[in-house]
């Protein structure tokens, strides 16, 4: 039996593994982003700011972090900067 794989069947097998590698890249740096985005919204020093609760809703993101015995509720629209707010959830 002999199988043979055009080379269109390879480009589009490329494309998909290229994809999911993307997708699993943009995970791990939405992750390590929030907390450089609280860090930069609270004047934390990033190696100290936790997150926690992190949600994504219609494309704005809302997640909880502490740092420094403090916790920030933070939001982020789809496209704006981040604003976090100490000790109660944003409106």
């Amino acid at each position: 039996m002999r199988i043979v794989i055009s080379c269109s069947g390879l480009v589009i097998i490329k494309a998909v593994i290229r994809s999911f590698s993307l997708l699993a890249a943009s995970l791990l740096a939405a992750c390590v982003n929030l907390e450089g985005r609280t860090a930069a919204a609270t004047g934390c020093d990033r190696a100290e700011v936790t997150v926690s609760d992190h949600n994504r809703n219609y494309g704005e993101e809302a997640w909880t972090a502490t740092c420094g015995g403090r916790t920030y509720y933070c939001q982020r629209p789809e496209r704006g900067e981040t604003r976090c707010s100490e000790g109660s959830r944003l409106q």
